[in-house]
């Protein structure tokens, strides 16, 4: 590749796009008062959810805690990648927020 198309990727039909940029905070662009706002208002949304409240915002969608149970390991299991068995390891619970988009965000 040459300098000028190091920026450039190929997609899977082979055209080239530009590679995605970074995007910077959430709060990039709001002056104090905003940043408080945003910041408290996520603190209550994380709050709800840690003590296992699911959060529903109309026309927006709901946030759920789903508990995720634990996994035994030691289970063999061969890899076709790998041509060989491998070993699973152990995965102890835990949980997981899910965010579920209301038909109105789904529309748009």
């Amino acid at each position: 590749m040459t300098k000028q198309r190091k920026h450039l990727r190929k997609s899977k039909k082979g055209k080239r796009f530009k590679a995605g940029r970074r995007r910077g905070p959430i709060t990039k662009g709001m002056s104090k008062e905003q940043k408080e706002t945003v910041q408290e208002f996520l603190d209550k949304i994380s709050g709800e959810l840690k003590m296992g409240r699911p959060i529903t915002i109309k026309d927006f969608g709901s946030f759920r805690v789903r508990k995720v149970p634990a996994k035994k390991g030691g289970k063999k299991v061969f890899m076709p990648m790998l041509g060989k068995e491998i070993v699973t390891k152990a995965k102890p619970a835990s949980t997981k927020i899910r965010f579920i988009a209301s038909k109105k965000l789904r529309r748009k």
